[in-house]
Parts: C-alpha cells; structure tokens; sequence
C-alpha cells in the first residue's frame, strides 16, 4: 500500500508521533510520500526509515528551498509549487496520514488543504490530532 504525508512545519507534538508509529505499524506500507518540508514532514520520513526500513520513499519537493528539509529518499519528484505538490500527494497514494498544527480544519494551511484534497478523491484520511501542544 502506498502510504501519504502531510504536516506542520512546526513538528509533530510527541502524541502525533506515537500515533503515526500506530499508522505505520497498521498499515506497514511499501511506499511513503512526502513534500519535504521542515519539521513533521521530515520527522515522519525518519520514523518510516526506523520503523519500516524496507519502504521506498517518494519525496514531494516545493520549489520554495526555504522550508524544505532535504531529506534523501528513494526518488525525488521535481519540485512543484506548495498546492500542486499538495495535490499531487494526495492523488498518488492509498491513504494519508496528516499532522495538523490545530486539531480543527483551518483555510490557508497547506496540510489541511492536502487532507480535503485527499478526502475529495475518497481516499482514507488518518488525522494525528495534535492534543498534547
């Protein structure tokens, strides 16, 4: 299964990463995707790398260098602007996994734009709420 990321650039609270250890332990996908962002992008990106060592990473990158982590994954997709990424995520993968920076939907985020993006092509949508900020 092909498993999909979004989230803050403010990192994961230590909740969202015990729950998406829970996701990754479910779902044990052969495939991750992610934007390359700062923080929780790149925090889940190491957790897959320990937790499933055999999955090929897809990285995602934004055009904008400034908030990317640059982390070395298994491919890297050519860089599109934030909600073309977003898009793109969220239309090559199975499911999707999100760790919003607010527990509620908020306009004008980039993760909870790739979780409507996501939900609109009727994919799975496990949200990491982050009640422990």
């Amino acid at each position: 299964m092909i498993l999909g990321f979004t989230g803050t650039r403010d990192g994961m609270t230590r909740l969202q990463q015990a729950l998406f250890v829970g996701v990754l332990a479910r779902l044990c996908p052969e495939e991750f995707h992610h934007g390359d962002g700062l923080e929780a992008d790149a925090q889940a990106h190491n957790m897959v790398r320990q937790h499933v060592p055999r999955c090929r990473i897809i990285i995602h990158p934004p055009t904008n260098d400034a908030l990317r982590a640059f982390c070395e994954g298994d491919e890297i997709r050519a860089p599109q602007p934030y909600l073309i990424r977003n898009l793109a995520i969220a239309a090559c993968v199975d499911e999707l996994a999100a760790a919003p920076k607010t527990s509620v939907e908020e306009l004008r985020s980039g993760t909870w734009a790739t979780v409507r993006y996501a939900r609109r092509a009727l994919k799975p949508v496990h949200i990491l709420k982050p009640w422990d900020r």
